[in-house]
């Protein structure tokens, strides 16, 4: 019985830890999205800039 509350426990540690390794990807995601979003904005000014320049 006793072994078996350990092992339940041990299971919800286990499952913990998943949630938190999926919420760490999450942030990972997002971080990626931000970083190319910020790329995409200073690439398209930078072409904006370049052409007004070239006119």
């Amino acid at each position: 019985r006793e072994r078996e509350r350990e092992r339940e426990r041990e299971r919800e540690r286990e499952r913990e830890r998943e949630r938190e390794r999926e919420r760490e990807r999450e942030r990972e995601r997002e971080r990626e999205r931000e970083m190319n979003e910020t790329y995409c904005l200073i690439y398209s000014l930078s072409l904006s800039l370049s052409l007004s320049l070239s006119l």
